[in-house]
């Protein structure tokens, strides 16, 4: 907590330099590193939702100068932490239309930084593709979702390249495919469905990770349970 609050500090004192000198790089930079500090800091005592919009503003101003400099990298750690912020951000008590614009700002962020990932960054491909498919399963989007975690798994092989975000997007897919079963009642889906929750829980027994491994087995039993009672 020290170390973060020093940081904070650290950072504040270097935008001052920064914003002297027009180093629109140097601002991106540091504003997205303020915004991952106080991303790591407990919650502040105005409560989390005024703590997602300190970090929203930090993420917004990184993506502005980032922008303004033209810098690849700057722009896509920015644009990436910007999808991050508002997917989180519309979890919280808002309207449904307020809920689907910061999910649609989420989408934008997550598109332009799939736009400024380098081809070889197989990894950050990954993890783009993954999050997207979060976004469109908030927006009620099975279909679109599926998509982006296939891609994701594709780029990822069998495992090897993103071992701690595998067996997430098998999840992740698991239920998408799910859902998709229960509105097409279709045995793709299903069998998606169905192989995807077991492939999820024996990754996520890979990484000792017991509660996802329960998570897994519920989804499948879920898939079972669904299709027991609408053969009936």
């Amino acid at each position: 907590m020290l170390n973060l609050q020093a940081a904070i500090k650290c950072y504040q004192i270097a935008l001052q330099a920064y914003t002297n000198k027009q180093m629109y790089d140097k601002l991106a930079q540091t504003h997205y590193a303020l915004g991952d500090a106080y991303r790591a800091m407990p919650e502040s005592d105005d409560g989390k939702r005024t703590h997602l919009e300190v970090i929203m503003a930090l993420y917004e101003t990184a993506w502005f100068y980032s922008s303004k400099s033209g810098n690849r990298k700057a722009r896509l750690d920015s644009s990436q932490r910007s999808g991050w912020v508002y997917s989180t951000f519309a979890d919280y008590t808002l309207s449904t239309e307020e809920k689907k614009a910061y999910l649609r700002k989420a989408l934008a962020a997550y598109n332009i930084a799939n736009n400024y990932c380098e081809r070889n960054d197989l990894l950050v491909q990954a993890e783009i593709q993954y999050y997207l498919g979060l976004v469109h399963s908030k927006l009620d989007q099975p279909l679109e979702a599926l998509n982006c975690y296939d891609v994701a798994l594709m780029i990822c092989g069998k495992n090897e390249l993103c071992p701690d975000i595998y067996a997430d997007i098998l999840y992740a897919k698991g239920s998408a495919a799910l859902i998709l079963f229960k509105r097409q009642q279709s045995s793709d889906n299903f069998n998606d469905a169905e192989a995807s929750f077991k492939k999820a829980a024996s990754a996520y027994q890979q990484l000792s990770r017991p509660d996802e491994i329960i998570k897994a087995q519920n989804g499948l039993q879920a898939l079972y349970d669904y299709k027991m009672q609408n053969q009936r």
